[in-house]
C-alpha cells in the first residue's frame, strides 16, 4: 500500500512523489540494461553459431576435393572428430 506523503507548499512535489519516480526510473534502467545485455549475448551467440557453421561448410567442401583431415584441421579449426561427423 502507497503511503501519502505530505507537502509543505503546492508549488513543490511530494517527497513520497520525487521517491517514486526515482524507483521507477531505477527499475526501467535496470530492465533496459538486462535487455541490452541479453540481446548482446544473443546476438555474439547467433555470431558464434554461425562461424561454425561456416566453418563445417568449408571442411565438408575440403572433404569433397579429397583433402587431409590434418589440413582441414588447420584451415577451420574444426577437431578431428568434429571432421569426421561430416563425412
Amino acid at each position: 500500500m502507497k503511503q501519502q506523503a505530505i507537502c509543505d507548499s503546492p508549488k513543490h512535489q511530494c517527497l513520497g512523489e520525487l521517491f517514486d519516480k526515482s524507483v521507477i526510473s531505477n527499475v526501467e534502467r535496470v530492465i533496459k540494461k538486462s535487455m541490452e545485455d541479453a540481446e548482446k549475448k544473443g546476438m555474439e551467440k547467433g555470431m558464434e553459431k554461425g562461424m561454425e557453421k561456416g566453418m563445417e561448410r568449408v571442411a565438408r567442401q575440403m572433404l569433397s576435393e579429397g583433402q587431409a583431415i590434418e589440413k582441414i584441421m588447420k584451415y577451420t579449426g574444426l577437431t578431428s572428430e568434429e571432421i569426421e561427423k561430416l563425412q
